[in-house]
């Protein structure tokens, strides 16, 4: 039974960049199982206390809101299954605590980076042709307007999520392939052309906040790593960047478009935040209720007048989001529980001894990073494809935390 769900949980990592519908029927299971297990084996851990402080504070807070809004108890039901991911990370949290010693972390990682290059050829196709095989109906954004090229999506229904999904696995990728000191065998080969492959087609995916989260979390690596190889990647990223910037007039109009207030999705996202704020004016403490804020974007964006804004849906930033919805004690919360998983993972780099720990601490580091940064702009932690793996990295930050600083 315990070489299966280790099995299972293969296949769920894998499934991070493929498949939705894969995640939320596989962590379930591995929740159910690791559950059973633990309480089996009486070996059951609690997270941090700060931890369970964020998530009593965000259900506690959603339960008040919902009740200040005048919630039905169905809407209720249907915005309290929004954080199962609370549940997630706690039966994580268990399998890490009975598996950890039982993975190999290196053919984990080999057959996650396998799936990713299929997906990184399939979206270089989607580049050319903007075609999807297995979900017709899904729509591809033009590069910019008139251009023949598409924004790939690979496996993903949109291509921010695709960057920033790639862009968080990179660095676990990265560390290992630094640290782990195999680079001359079948997997630091089968590394190296995922590296490439995956950077490459997150720059194609023409998202800028990925582009901006990935390579603050790729040089913070390469910092910590080898200060010498930080300074060589960020010379030869900035004569790539001017080449590009010289050289394609879509790339140009990209990098210009990050400080154009007029630029359209700039200018949405402006109005987004306004109209999202102006929600927080109205009810501070509790917000207007999780989720609402993407019901009633119209009423809030209307007296605006900005017609042109046609993106009237969630406000492009988890931390606004989580103010208009659940008002300043619902991001307390949030920021509590991203905060404390940050001064985690930092505090591992720099004080553990222990080699393939502090690997995972730099790595698992690189993907907070794209997360937490990305969230200034994109609704990611909303985003299920990314909240998955982003639970199930601070999950196992948290076990780490417990064998290396119990205390």
């Amino acid at each position: 039974m315990q070489s299966s769900i280790v099995v299972l949980f293969f296949i769920y990592f894998c499934s991070l960049h493929i498949s939705l519908a894969t995640m939320e029927t596989l962590a379930p299971l591995i929740f159910l199982a690791s559950l059973a297990l633990s309480i089996y084996k009486k070996t059951w851990i609690w997270p941090s206390r700060m931890i369970l402080i964020a998530f009593i504070g965000l259900v506690t807070t959603h339960a008040a809101s919902s009740f200040a809004n005048n919630f039905t108890l169905s809407q209720f039901l249907d915005s309290i299954g929004e954080f199962r991911w609370i549940i997630a990370y706690i039966g994580f949290l268990q399998f890490f605590n009975l598996f950890y010693k039982k993975i190999d972390y290196q053919k984990l990682l080999f057959f996650a980076q396998c799936v990713l290059i299929v997906g990184g050829f399939y979206s270089l196709y989607q580049f050319f042709v903007g075609q999807d095989f297995f979900r017709p109906n899904i729509q591809f954004n033009q590069i910019y307007e008139g251009s023949k090229y598409w924004r790939p999506n690979s496996f993903f229904g949109l291509p921010t999520t695709y960057g920033y999904a790639s862009a968080m696995l990179y660095g676990l990728s990265l560390s290992f392939w630094f640290r782990e000191k195999r680079k001359s065998d079948a997997s630091a080969i089968l590394a190296e052309v995922y590296l490439f492959i995956s950077a490459f087609c997150i720059f194609l995916t023409f998202t800028r906040g990925a582009w901006i989260a990935f390579i603050f979390s790729t040089l913070t690596l390469l910092f910590l790593i080898n200060k010498k190889v930080c300074l060589r990647a960020l010379a030869v990223l900035i004569i790539f960047i001017s080449a590009f910037y010289t050289s394609m007039p879509s790339f140009q109009n990209r990098i210009n478009s990050i400080f154009d207030s007029t630029y359209i999705a700039n200018h949405t996202r402006i109005y987004l935040w306004k109209a999202n704020f102006d929600m927080f004016k109205q009810k501070p403490l509790l917000g207007i209720g999780y989720e609402e804020n993407k019901k009633r974007i119209n009423e809030f964006l209307d007296p605006y007048n900005v017609p042109e804004i046609n993106m009237r849906q969630h406000p492009h930033s988890t931390y606004i989001s989580f103010l208009s919805g659940l008002g300043i004690l619902g991001l307390f919360f949030l920021l509590l529980y991203m905060g404390t998983n940050l001064k985690n993972t930092i505090k591992g780099i720099f004080l553990t001894n222990n080699h393939q720990r502090k690997t995972l601490y730099i790595g698992l580091l690189g993907a907070q990073m794209v997360m937490l940064i990305g969230g200034l702009t994109e609704c990611n932690f909303e985003d299920l494809e990314l909240n998955h793996q982003y639970t199930l990295y601070v999950a196992l930050i948290e076990y780490l935390r417990q064998q290396d600083f119990p205390s």
